[in-house]
């Protein structure tokens, strides 16, 4: 009697189970309901999609910022770079965005703007000029950088930009002592003496070796002076030369951000895989990070500040640069400290600086597949990584939005600012794996969600479309 009591038993907690996750009771979450009632659904991650229609609400949850980041979730999501290539194309013809800035070299992408502009240099080769190689070898880049061509000779031109203080192409360790001493040169200073084109030679080949070279204190002192003296020189040229001259001055700052971060990196211990979260959170890859991301901010910043930049700029990056806070907090105290570091963000930097004026979306997918290229065999030749973005966990945030039907869609978060009682104003876990899988308030993050139910690869040139 006792074991058909607990048969019985155990057969109604099955039957309770199956009920509680049944089509009919997953339906009745209310959060649910109210993406389905609230949210924006995009019909289509084609740029090439002929009406526009689905973005205009997008369009009116941006309001009057000046500035929209679009933030990625993974640098080899190809629906991604799709989707917000359909809404770049948005934001410059109907609103009048006037630059893309972009999460590549500050000093290098100039080099692409102006091939860009030229029709007789190939665009893969004008790309691959400054343009990380995970974004430069993919197909589905390509719409974004044919749009960014077609305005050039528009009454409307998009410009283009980099602002990251990492350096995306080796070739700057040549063209940047060789561009600076010819400035300097063409504006009759006194050209860079031997020991400052050493200097800078030492340094680039320090930051651009991967780690495999490291910066001591008295080494980092010696790059921090050379550079101050640069910048001062530079500093000295009168305004008819002003913009060119506040340029190279950006370029050695964003050099110096450079520099520090790799210091600090070269103070780190080296990367442990059996312990990547104690190593990714020690202090001084906290602080390696930080220099990075003060300097991307500073290099946007640069930009915003220069007279009649004023029509709008979109930022394309990571989630993490984007985001306004990160939640990565180093493991211990730097040596004499009292608090462990904190990693702060470029969305951070310029949030305290924009304000509402600042508008931060960050992409989250369901599920899907990723591929990005990854290393160069001995040949030069690209090879990629492939990888799963497994289903997100229930009750996640991606895991609701795709229990809605959406297939793309975003989530104004500014709405809601007033509604602190909201289920979307309490912590939510985004996605398993983002933000440490950690519950968060989203709004501390960012402002919208652009949501992509299954991501496709990013895929070489030449490759076959899905």
């Amino acid at each position: 009697m006792a074991m058909r009591n607990a048969a019985t038993q155990g057969t109604a907690l099955a039957c309770a189970l199956v009920a509680a996750f049944s089509p009919a009771a997953v339906a009745t979450d209310t959060r649910v309901a109210w993406i389905r009632e609230h949210a924006i659904t995009l019909t289509t991650a084609s740029p090439e999609a002929a009406s526009t229609t689905d973005l205009q609400p997008l369009i009116g949850i941006i309001g009057n910022a000046h500035v929209v980041q679009l933030g990625e979730g993974t640098h080899g999501d190809g629906t991604a770079f799709l989707l917000r290539t359909r809404i770049v194309r948005c934001l410059h013809a109907q609103l009048g965005f006037e630059a893309l800035a972009f999460e590549s070299g500050f000093f290098e992408c100039r080099a692409v703007q102006s091939a860009l502009r030229a029709e007789t240099i190939d665009l893969r080769d004008a790309i691959s000029l400054g343009v990380y190689p995970i974004w430069a070898e993919s197909r589905q880049m390509l719409p974004l950088f044919e749009y960014l061509r077609s305005t050039s000779a528009t009454a409307l031109p998009l410009a283009f930009l980099g602002f990251d203080v990492q350096a995306s192409r080796p070739t700057i360790r040549e063209d940047l002592p060789r561009g600076l001493n010819a400035f300097i040169v063409d504006s009759h200073l006194d050209s860079m003496s031997t020991s400052q084109v050493a200097q800078l030679d030492d340094m680039l080949r320090t930051v651009l070796s991967a780690g495999q070279f490291k910066i001591d204190a008295e080494t980092h002192q010696r790059n921090t002076a050379v550079l101050a003296d640069l910048r001062h020189a530079l500093g000295e040229l009168g305004p008819e030369q002003r913009f060119e001259s506040a340029w190279w001055e950006q370029v050695l700052s964003s050099l110096q951000h450079n520099e520090q971060s790799a210091f600090f990196g070269s103070l780190a211990p080296p990367f442990d895989p059996t312990h990547i979260e104690a190593t990714t959170r020690s202090p001084f890859r906290i602080m390696a990070s930080n220099a990075r991301d003060l300097g991307m901010a500073e290099n946007l910043s640069w930009w915003l500040n220069v007279p009649g930049h004023d029509a709008g700029l979109i930022v394309w990056a990571a989630n993490s640069h984007v985001a306004h806070d990160s939640r990565r907090v180093a493991v211990a105290p730097l040596p004499g400290e009292d608090h462990a570091p904190v990693h702060a963000s470029a969305g951070s930097h310029l949030r305290q600086r924009l304000g509402d004026s600042l508008y931060t979306f960050l992409t989250i997918t369901y599920k899907g597949r990723w591929a990005a290229p990854s290393i160069r065999t001995s040949e030069g030749a690209l090879q990629w990584t492939h990888g799963q973005h497994p289903p997100a966990a229930k009750g996640s945030l991606a895991e609701l939005l795709h229990r809605s039907g959406m297939t793309f869609g975003v989530l104004d978060l500014r709405a809601l600012s007033k509604e602190p009682e909201h289920w979307l104003n309490q912590p939510l876990v985004i996605r398993q794996d983002r933000f440490h899988g950690e519950a968060i308030v989203l709004a501390d993050y960012c402002d919208g969600i652009l949501f992509i139910d299954e991501m496709e690869p990013s895929a070489p040139h030449g490759s076959a479309p899905r």
